[in-house]
Order: C-alpha cells, then structure tokens, then sequence
C-alpha cells in the first residue's frame, strides 16, 4: 500500500468519524420480522453477484419478504460487463467518490435515504466508501462483519474467519439473527 493511500484513508477515516451518524435507536429485526433488507458489498465477482441475487430471491420468498435491495460499490471508473442495474440492485464506482473516499453519487443518496429493517455489510474489508453508506445509513438494523471501524456503526457484529464464504457469512447472519429474536 502507498503512502499516499495511507494517509488518504486516515483522513477518510477522520473525516468518517466527524461525521457519524445521529443518534438513532436499532431496532432488532430477524428476517422473520422484517419486511425490507438491503445489502452493501464490494463487487467481486460474477458469481458473488450471482449468489447475491439469488439469496435476495430466496429470503423474499422463504420469509416473505416485500422488498430487498442490494448496493455495490465498484472499484474502477467502469463497471464490469456482467453487472446490470435492476429495480433492487444498484452500484456505484470509483467515478462518484470524492478524494476522501466519500461517494457522492445519486444513487447512494438514494439508497441511504431509505429505511430497511435489516442492512447486512457484505464486504470483508474496511471499504472507505461502503463504510460511509453504511453510516449515513437510515436503516433500523444494522449487521456487518467484526471489524475494529464496524464497531461505532454496528449494531450487531459477526466475529467470522477471515476466510469465510459470503455463504457461511449469511448463514451465521441468519442463526444470529433468530438467536436474538428468540430473546
């Protein structure tokens, strides 16, 4: 890693902190309860993709779910051949994001604007971008992976191995989730 990205993550990070998010109160939400979930990864591949879609299906209808969402952030000016914006599934790339890692896209206006019951990080990293999203965030359940910058956006977190799958992942996801509505 570059000096340079070293220190423009520090400040993004900065810069993050300054601005986290007002105060809200998380409401604990199982799929069983809710009626919109959202998603935020870092695009990685065709099949990640793949699987994502597919998963978004099954939840809607295994636990009638009304609306899913799903957010990408693409690194890189274009995005790849096989993604495709639909009605729940969006991204955003490397073009809208400030210096600072901020994004300042339409679409992740858009997508923070909105409140879901359950916004699930997928990514397996400290996205910049993807951790101001997930911040500015309006959504009333918030769940990502156990990581040192999660943990004041958090409101559940996942201790997983490193070398976990985005499958293994929404499995735990789902235990953890009935665990506590179980409470």
């Amino acid at each position: 890693m570059s000096i340079f990205k070293n220190i423009k993550d520090k400040l993004a990070q900065k810069s993050l902190k300054k601005e986290q998010q007002r105060e809200r109160i998380a409401q604990i939400s199982s799929f069983d309860q809710a009626e919109s979930v959202a998603f935020v990864y870092e695009n990685g591949s065709a099949e990640d993709q793949d699987f994502i879609r597919a998963y978004m299906k099954e939840i809607r209808t295994r636990f009638h779910i009304k609306e899913t969402m799903a957010l990408a952030f693409i690194e890189g000016k274009e995005a790849e051949p096989y993604l495709k914006k639909a009605v729940d599934h969006d991204f955003f790339t490397s073009k809208e994001i400030a210096w600072t890692g901020k994004p300042n896209s339409q679409t992740v206006k858009n997508f923070t604007d909105k409140s879901y019951d359950l916004l699930i990080d997928l990514s397996f990293g400290d996205c910049m971008p993807l951790l101001y999203v997930y911040n500015w965030s309006q959504s009333k359940f918030k769940v990502s992976r156990k990581t040192p910058v999660h943990e004041q956006y958090s409101d559940l977190m996942m201790d997983v191995p490193l070398d976990c799958s985005l499958e293994e992942y929404l499995a735990y996801t789902e235990h953890y989730l009935k665990l506590m509505k179980a409470q």
